[in-house]
């Protein structure tokens, strides 16, 4: 009689599980209670936001790196441009490589970023 009180009174019928608490009100453990209010994910960081957090940080000094180089190129064109005796077309290799670092740069990271605002 005493072994059916005692299972009546914890969730479960038995002592609750090892390495898990059960919550102060007798219901769930304490796993549970972790979860968002929407009932989705528990909130923590998990595999999918390590990833966004990544991604928009390499996307980021991806973007960073091409602002310096085009900033470089245009020091070099308007502040100290290359003495010349006759006009001639300049040409700099690495403003279209720094264009586009810039552009998927700020891209990638946008979307990135607004996936990770969106989660909370």
């Amino acid at each position: 009689m005493a072994q059916e009180e005692s299972r009546r009174a914890s969730p479960g019928g038995g002592a609750p599980e090892e390495g898990r608490r059960a919550s102060p009100g007798g219901g769930a453990p304490e796993e549970s209670r972790r979860a968002s209010p929407g009932g989705g994910a528990p909130e923590g960081l998990t595999a999918w936001r390590v990833y966004l957090y990544a991604v928009s940080f390499i996307a980021l000094i991806v973007a960073i790196a091409g602002a310096v180089n085009l900033i470089a190129i245009a020091i070099e064109v308007f502040v100290y441009p290359a003495p010349q005796p006759y006009p001639v077309p300049q040409y700099y290799p690495e403003l279209p490589g720094s264009v586009a670092q810039v552009a998927v740069g700020l891209v990638v990271w946008g979307y990135h970023w607004m996936l990770l605002k969106k989660e909370h």
